[in-house]
């Protein structure tokens, strides 16, 4: 193994500048792996995964070792993963002794590398009173990129090392993609805790906490542009748009890419919007493929969206990538299936977005009485502010006005009725 490659895969990163301390995440970190579960931080690019677990490990309330291992794709190869989780814990435990280094070097095969995975599993466990003093924070073996390497044959040991470590020694996987590791299974009986995007998404006092001389309206404003992702706080538009580009879509097919960007058109959907508005399927092993990658998240009971980072960056790359022909139809077919399935107030704003405010008016005129009726008054106060000038229409400035008088606005409820006499004449 040449040197250089060695110590950076090893060594544990050096603290990043100008990251704040995250010492809620940090405690629950510390929390899991005291309580004897795993640990595996599941996130997207930009989410801080590395450096949570960086500042965790050299912190004073961090693991009391740590065997670091960066992984990228040569470690597919389980000879290679596997000589390498060997020296790590070698690195962070110079006492350590273990025969699984001659197997693997005697038998370069899936036989060799289950015999050597067996034989390092028992040597932790013999030797493991080494590995922490009693009542100390566990050690712990962080594999970090761990979805630049994932194959079923590494999942496999990986699931193996999971079920076998001995309780001084615990695992922290800091991936991209959700591993196939029964995660779900191992969550439900406590073996292991998993921290998402939602816990790693940064919230108001965070943002506070980066900018304190920032107004609470502007922090509000940049954590809705934002949602929270770290990567959006810090980075210009522009560099955000060429992050994810690079980081998060690399290796996506044409095909996929194509579906990604009609479906970040809207705020969520499911396979028959797909197949009705976007004329795009969204079939199981679609859904299994960009959802292993997070690029497909569940929203909802049966529905499902594009992250909001990626949608943001996927909706400014259309405008500019689509004419503006092919992005008016395909609002239009959106809103179409919106009013269809009762979402009027969706429905009208894609009309509005599109360039169709004539359209959504005249469908709102049609249901106005109705909803007046029925009490929907905000609703339908919210719809017609949307429309702009297409508003100014009679029936829709009656019915404007309606709302103000059982708002009791009078003033307003007269002005929209004299309004709409003028435009009578």
């Amino acid at each position: 193994m040449r040197a250089a490659l060695l110590r950076r895969k090893l060594a544990v990163p050096a603290p990043w500048e100008g990251i704040i301390p995250r010492e809620r995440l940090q405690a629950r970190l510390s929390a899991a792996v005291q309580e004897g579960r795993h640990v595996a931080v599941v996130a997207g690019p930009g989410y801080g995964k590395t450096a949570l677990l960086a500042a965790w490990c050299r912190g004073p309330g961090g693991p009391a070792r740590v065997v670091w291992l960066t992984l990228d794709a040569e470690d597919a190869d389980l000879d290679s993963f596997l000589a390498y989780l060997i020296r790590a814990v070698e690195a962070a435990w110079p006492d350590f002794r273990t025969e699984a280094t001659g197997l693997l070097e005697r038998a370069r095969d899936r036989e060799g590398a289950q015999a050597a995975t067996t034989a390092l599993l028992a040597d932790l466990d013999e030797q493991a009173d080494g590995l922490a003093a009693p009542g100390a924070t566990p050690a712990v073996l962080v594999l970090d990129d761990y979805h630049l390497a994932a194959t079923a044959s590494l999942d496999a040991v990986v699931a193996r090392l999971l079920k076998y470590l001995p309780p001084e020694l615990r695992a922290v996987l800091l991936t991209r993609e959700v591993p196939d590791i029964d995660l779900a299974g191992r969550q439900a009986r406590r073996e292991i805790a998993v921290l998402g995007e939602a816990d790693l998404a940064f919230d108001q006092a965070d943002l506070a906490r980066l900018s304190p001389a920032a107004a609470p309206a502007d922090l509000s404003a940049l954590l809705d542009r934002s949602g929270g992702w770290p990567a959006a706080v810090a980075l210009p538009t522009g560099s955000v748009d060429s992050y994810l580009a690079e980081q998060l879509l690399r290796g996506v097919e044409a095909a996929d890419r194509s579906f990604l960007a009609k479906a970040a058109q809207v705020e969520a959907f499911d396979p028959g919007l797909c197949e009705e508005a976007l004329e795009e399927r969204l079939d199981r092993d679609r859904l299994e493929r960009l959802g292993r990658r997070r690029l497909v998240l569940a929203a909802g009971e049966g529905t499902y969206e594009v992250p909001r980072p990626l949608r943001d960056v996927l909706r400014r790359n259309f405008a500019v990538e689509v004419s503006r022909a092919d992005r008016a139809h395909l609002a239009g077919r959106i809103a179409g299936v919106a009013w269809s399935r009762g979402q009027a107030l969706t429905a009208i704003a894609t009309w509005v977005e599109a360039g169709h405010a004539g359209t959504a008016a005249a469908r709102l005129a049609e249901v106005a009485d109705a909803w007046l009726a029925e009490g929907r008054l905000d609703a339908l106060a919210r719809a017609i502010a949307a429309l702009g000038d297409e508003a100014r229409r009679p029936d829709l400035l009656l019915a404007d006005g309606e709302v103000a008088r059982r708002h009791g606005e009078f003033d307003r409820a007269d002005h929209r009725f004299e309004q709409a006499l003028a435009a009578c004449e």
